[in-house]
């Protein structure tokens, strides 16, 4: 496996441990900013499901995984990033 497969599987596993960590502790601690970093997923959500027709399964089988996909992509570039920084010292 190439580094670069490494980097993009590593970015899917941390981008979905955040989406889910974030789902979970945004139901238990009902904070506005946990909820703020998962506005993505809840807007595609709503777009997909509706506004009073949204249940928490939704938002599971959703938003869970495009704010997973947008983590994922943060975390592989951060990872790029520090491989280039790396590599040119």
């Amino acid at each position: 496996m190439s580094k670069s497969q490494k980097r993009v599987w590593m970015a899917i596993a941390i981008g979905s441990s955040i989406s889910i960590t974030l789902c979970l502790a945004s139901y238990a601690a009902h904070s506005s900013f946990l909820t703020r970093l998962q506005t993505p997923g809840f807007l595609v959500c709503i777009w997909m499901r509706g506004l009073e027709s949204a249940t928490k399964a939704d938002v599971a089988e959703i938003a869970v995984p495009i704010n997973a996909a947008i983590y994922a992509v943060i975390v592989f570039a951060l990872l790029y990033i520090l491989a280039q920084v790396r590599n040119s010292k």
